[in-house]
């Protein structure tokens, strides 16, 4: 003798349909023709020019004036000379002498 258990039915669930092409370039005309809204918080903020990041120049720092004896490495013209450094070369570029 078998027993049948009791079949629960599933949920059914809605299937999402996208309209028409015609449908939808009429939405999109819709919502273009729309004015866009003007957030107050540009007229609240101060009219500061933006700020200009430079991007330091990196290169090798050399003990000695023609570019020998590596000193350090990933470092600015500026920090070079503070190490002592007597020559610079920015990657890429020529020797040039700190000072």
């Amino acid at each position: 003798m078998s027993v049948k258990r009791p079949s629960v039915p599933k949920p059914k669930i809605p299937k999402i349909t996208k309209p028409t092409i015609s449908r939808r370039k009429k939405l999109l005309k819709r919502t273009s023709m729309t004015p866009h809204k003007t957030t107050s918080k540009s007229s609240t903020l101060s009219t500061k020019p933006p700020r200009k990041y430079l991007k330091k120049s990196i290169g090798t720092c050399y003990l000695e004036p023609n570019c020998k004896k590596i000193l350090a490495k990933s470092v600015s013209k500026a920090q070079c000379k503070s190490m002592g450094g007597k020559s610079w070369r920015q990657s890429g570029g020529s020797c040039q002498p700190v000072g």
